[in-house]
């Protein structure tokens, strides 16, 4: 997802249908885990024109695994910016990020679902939904 923002573009891994009031919410993204093995969800990040850190976004849990765990971390990362976007470019520099990992219960097989709130300030908020199946 992306969210334009004035002066910063925020930058998170999966697409948004922005809503004209800052706030976005995704279409549900369907992702498959290995038992007991880290996934990344999602990177999100705040960036400048100039394709430099502007700033970290706030995330939220909103519905925790019911089999496995979260974990968000600071780490750098790659935003994923749509060719239209004049940020673009800014898809080749690495960048200060929050990364987001599910990791399900040791030997569980089945279905897993995980909500995400994001808060960039000044009014901007994303929400992410996340099925995901663990085999």
């Amino acid at each position: 997802m992306k969210i334009a923002l004035p002066n910063r573009v925020t930058a998170v891994a999966f697409s948004l249908l922005a809503a004209p009031w800052g706030v976005a919410h995704a279409d549900t993204s369907h992702l498959t885990a290995n038992s007991g093995k880290e996934l990344r969800l999602t990177f999100a990040s705040e960036v400048k024109p100039d394709c430099t850190f502007a700033g970290m976004p706030v995330i939220h849990v909103v519905k925790d695994a019911t089999h496995g765990r979260i974990r968000i971390r600071t780490e750098p990362g790659f935003p994923g910016f749509d060719e239209d976007n004049p940020r673009h470019a800014c898809n080749e520099w690495r960048i200060k990020g929050l990364g987001v990992y599910y990791t399900s219960d040791d030997g569980y097989v089945g279905d897993d679902f995980v909500t995400l709130h994001y808060d960039f300030g000044g009014g901007d908020e994303a929400t992410d939904d996340y099925a995901i199946t663990v085999q």
